[in-house]
């Protein structure tokens, strides 16, 4: 019996020696078995063969951009050497495997991978157009040498931080302009901003206007408001920066010929007592993550402009007076939107001013993806406003109390009866379905012969509604 059982402790024993030599055996085979690439024919792959930047500011520093390096090869591949060859003054910066700069000596085994991350820090130009740097990652290995294009363009700015305009200033010129901490336009000064200027700003960077504000761009060269982020990943964010700010002793504001875009409030009019005076022409308000127009006590005339996609709403009056026509007003965002109306009229305001004058919207387009966009709210049950909404295509209900407001309009019934084009150049041009075409009141348009396209809405004597005047496209 002793000896049985010490011979089935032996087996035991030995059997776990033997899977253990087993073991170790497989462990060294397979460390001696370790194989290396070493030919040069044995190449590694590339996610991609350039690295392109979109336009950045000189001075100031890029989103980070990547790429993959694959090793498809059926053994270890040693990387010698990468580095960024540095032909242009340490522009651009590297990220190996959590090491910063130059690596040596880096093995990627056979189908795995590994990735690089680039940053650029581009030196300023010296001149008012942008300027392309390049420079190229080096890989050194297998006796052969790969790179990866590196090229990112340069713009030059002025940038203003915090600084107030003290004096009547006009920016001109094609060096654009990047507004930190916001901008202050003092009492009685006025900035002019020229055609073709773009004006950048920083995120919760406002413009604050005690004075004159004038936009005075053209149809080919509009003045440009917009977020400092040049990547093509931020020009579709609405919120990107502040606001363009009116405050009570504002006045003789102008934009036209302007596209205002992904910022919180476009144009936000505060006044208590002397109403602000803004008139807005030919332009583009879109993708705000709040209000595109927030007018407090305020004279704003509108003509030839489209407001669009916005979280909130595309115009906003508490008391004063508004006149809008030949405008096109369409709340589709491809972000959240609040569950609000495009066009809200109140005279129900926390500061008790919100008296209105005679206002109305003509000869324009109303619409988005709420079933009513015009909403019209008054403080006292019996009040009526002196808001007429004459002579447009409108998404909107209304019950027989509140057939006040309205007179010779078209009602959208149909949401799938197209309204605007949705063209890439020209979205809110007109479809060729559209029931805005032909609709237009002559009267009220003769005094806006010319579309935001200047193209004349009274050649057939029968003008469309909204901003475009719908030509159809003839083949040649």
């Amino acid at each position: 019996m002793i000896q049985k059982n010490f011979s089935t402790h032996s087996v035991c024993i030995l059997s776990k020696y033997v899977c253990a030599c087993a073991l170790l055996c497989c462990t060294v085979f397979s460390c001696q078995k370790e194989k290396f690439s070493t030919s040069d024919s044995d190449r590694l792959h590339f996610s991609s063969d350039t690295v392109i930047f979109d336009t950045i500011f000189t001075e100031r520093g890029s989103i980070t951009h990547w790429f993959k390096v694959y090793n498809r090869n059926r053994g270890t591949v040693r990387i010698d050497d990468i580095y960024i060859n540095q032909s242009s003054d340490n522009q651009f910066f590297m990220n190996v495997n959590g090491v910063q700069g130059a690596v040596k000596n880096v093995e990627i085994a056979a189908g795995d991978s590994l990735f690089i991350f680039i940053q650029a820090l581009l030196n300023e130009n010296a001149l008012d157009t942008p300027r392309l740097h390049k420079d190229s990652i080096i890989f050194r290995y297998n006796n052969r040498t790969d790179n990866i294009i590196l090229a990112a363009w340069g713009q030059d700015a002025h940038v203003l931080k915090g600084q107030t305009v003290n004096q009547n200033t006009t920016w001109s010129g094609r060096k654009p302009y990047v507004i930190f901490d916001s901008l202050l336009i003092a009492e009685n000064q006025t900035l002019t901003i020229e055609e073709g200027v773009c004006v950048y700003l920083h995120h919760k960077a406002n413009v604050i206007v005690k004075g004159s504000l004038q936009l005075k761009g053209s149809l080919d060269k509009p003045v440009v408001f917009t977020t400092d982020r040049l990547e093509e990943s931020f020009q579709t964010l609405p919120g990107q920066w502040g606001s363009i700010i009116f405050d009570e002793t504002s006045k003789g504001n102008v934009i036209s010929y302007a596209r205002i875009i992904n910022g919180t409030n476009a144009v936000l009019l505060k006044a208590t007592q002397t109403p602000i005076d803004m008139r807005i022409e030919n332009s583009h308000i879109m993708n705000m993550s709040s209000h595109a127009i927030e007018a407090r006590n305020a004279h704003v005339d509108c003509f030839n402009t489209v407001l669009a996609n916005c979280g909130g709403y595309l115009a906003a009056f508490y008391g004063g007076r508004f006149a809008f026509t030949h405008t096109s007003l369409n709340n589709t965002p491809a972000f959240n939107r609040n569950t609000v109306a495009s066009v809200m009229v109140s005279n129900d305001d926390a500061s008790n001013v919100a008296n209105f004058e005679a206002s109305y919207f003509r000869n324009s387009i109303i619409t988005g993806s709420q079933r009513n966009e015009i909403q019209i709210k008054t403080k006292n049950i019996d009040d009526v406003l002196p808001v007429l909404f004459d002579n447009s295509l409108l998404r909107q209900t209304f019950t027989e109390k509140e057939s006040v407001y309205y007179k010779d309009n078209t009602f959208i019934t149909d949401t799938k009866l197209p309204v605007f084009s949705h063209a890439i150049k020209e979205p809110f041009s007109l479809d060729t379905l559209s029931q805005a075409i032909n609709r237009g009141n002559l009267e009220y348009a003769q005094p806006f012969e010319f579309d935001i396209l200047n193209n004349s809405r009274l050649v057939d004597q029968k003008p469309d509604l909204g901003a475009y005047e719908y030509f159809p496209i003839t083949n040649e």
